[in-house]
């Protein structure tokens, strides 16, 4: 009986796509948009909140918390300083 050996693909399978993360600059960039423009980090808050992976999710939720948190702030101190 003759055998004959087949060469194993390089990739024998499909690789699944891995979970996007937010990296340490984007992470920064939100950080300071939500510092200085409120209602543009709450809308890409509410956008993110939107999303198929759990750490966007996470961060949507982040921002739309810091959003409304820093909208208070600036509230305060518009009517305390007026």
């Amino acid at each position: 009986m003759v055998t004959t050996k087949t060469a194993k693909p390089d990739q024998p399978y499909m690789s699944e796509y891995e979970e996007s993360t937010l990296d340490r600059y984007s992470m920064v960039l939100l950080v300071i948009i939500t510092l200085f423009f409120a209602p543009i980090a709450m809308t890409i808050g509410g956008i993110l909140l939107f999303n198929d992976y759990a750490s966007k999710r996470d961060a949507g939720k982040i921002l739309v918390t810091a959003s409304l948190i820093m909208i208070v702030i600036y509230m305060i101190l518009f009517f305390f300083f007026r």
